[in-house]
């Protein structure tokens, strides 16, 4: 399971890392995901394969903008803290079907028994 919190204050849960990815698109990533973790706390970063191109501007008005391509990867040690501020600031949960195993897992931080 990645748990992912996001800009629009929802915690979204993913099945996988890969299911995250295509859900995210490369040019939104670095906007989308503000904080991200796996169940046991560990928490992800964005590993870039093929950065993002961006073009030049014309007249003033749009650019062209070109996907890379990333993954998200493990960083760092367990953060169980981090994890739980993280519930803590989460506005809803989606899927929503998905909101009692993020509140049991929550209740596990706060009382340390994970």
């Amino acid at each position: 399971m990645l748990i992912t919190f996001q800009e629009d204050g929802v915690l979204r849960v993913y099945a996988s890392v890969e299911e995250a990815v295509r859900d995210v698109e490369a040019l939104d990533v670095e906007e989308v995901f503000r904080t991200v973790f796996n169940e046991s706390a560990q928490p992800f970063v964005i590993h870039w394969i093929r950065p993002n191109k961006l073009g030049r501007v014309f007249f003033g008005l749009f650019g062209l903008a070109k996907n890379g391509e990333y993954t998200l990867v493990p960083s760092g040690a367990a953060d169980p803290q981090g994890l739980l501020r993280t519930f803590r600031s989460t506005q809803a949960v989606e899927p929503a079907s998905l909101a009692p195993n993020v509140r049991e897992l929550e209740l596990r931080l706060a009382t340390g028994s994970c």
